[in-house]
């Protein structure tokens, strides 16, 4: 185990905002969280070859386990940055706009707001 995981598991576990807004900021891992014993884990996984297993125990001592080419803990961790300083999006104050010539998600206003997953469009396509 690498004891070097910064973000304690209960703001993930207890608030869907939170996991909601990583999803949409880190869409391609796939995050799921449960209770055990007294603590809380964490599944991550990019759906290919990098996975990460994060535990906190009744005292929240969080450690990460990892492995492939990927750091999800990392991942994750700058994922709940990113959410913090977007101003912590509620599930309503994402959107989603699409022009001819993109598609973005955003937080709180669609003209101001942070934007992710920004696509061009080719002929009303999403371009590879």
């Amino acid at each position: 185990m690498e004891p070097e995981f910064g973000l304690g598991l209960g703001p993930l576990h207890e608030y869907a905002n939170a996991l909601f807004g990583l999803r949409v900021m880190r869409r391609d891992i796939q995050v799921r969280t449960a209770a055990t014993g007294g603590g809380r884990i964490a599944w991550v996984h990019d759906g290919r070859s990098s996975w990460a297993l994060v535990e906190e125990d009744a005292q929240g001592q969080v450690v990460a386990q990892q492995e492939g080419p990927r750091r999800l803990a990392e991942e994750l961790t700058s994922g709940w940055d990113e959410w913090q300083r977007a101003g912590a999006p509620e599930v309503y104050d994402f959107g989603m706009t699409r022009t001819p010539e993109a598609q973005y998600l955003w937080a709180h206003d669609p003209e101001t707001g942070p934007r992710w997953g920004h696509r061009e469009l080719t002929g009303g396509v999403l371009a590879a």
